[in-house]
């Protein structure tokens, strides 16, 4: 006679930060002008988490005066250009 053995787990995934994403994806904003960017954290299957406090914010190069704060608000300079790219880590 076989021998059979059933048994119940629980297991509990624990999201893990895989991603951000930033939003807007886009924006044109007017010289001098500002624009608020978020960064919202996605897991390891796609769904939305709590993003990570303390990000770096960085901008590419070669937008004269522009900046962007450590909270994601970008200033634009008193230059025309672009398109120029904001990242967060």
């Amino acid at each position: 006679v076989p021998l059979a053995v059933t048994s119940s787990v629980t297991v509990t995934v624990v999201a893990n930060l895989n991603s951000l994403n930033l939003a807007p994806g886009t924006a044109t904003v007017g010289t001098g002008g500002t624009q608020q960017f978020t960064a919202n954290g996605i897991d390891q299957f796609g769904a939305a988490v709590t993003s990570p406090s303390g990000l770096t914010w960085t901008l590419s190069s070669g937008c004269t005066g522009c900046s962007v704060s450590n909270t994601g608000l970008f200033t634009a300079g008193t230059s025309p250009g672009g398109p120029y790219t904001i990242t967060a880590t």
